[in-house]
């Protein structure tokens, strides 16, 4: 129990870099003549964001 819950500390700690940086690479994309590239990271962000609360919920952790 004990090493799934480190696991899942580690994985979310690593997802929420990955979200960071979906962030920030959608928003070096908003100057782009096609919206729908910066739309499709930013729905990744908001995606992933969403994945790694509920991991954190799951894991009694938030």
């Amino acid at each position: 129990m004990l090493i799934s819950k480190i696991v899942a500390r580690a994985f979310a700690t690593i997802n929420i870099f990955e979200v960071l940086g979906e962030l920030k690479s959608a928003f070096g994309m908003w100057d782009m003549e096609h919206k729908g590239y910066f739309l499709a990271r930013l729905f990744g962000f908001l995606f992933l964001g969403i994945g790694t609360a509920l991991l954190l919920v799951r894991n009694e952790m938030l």
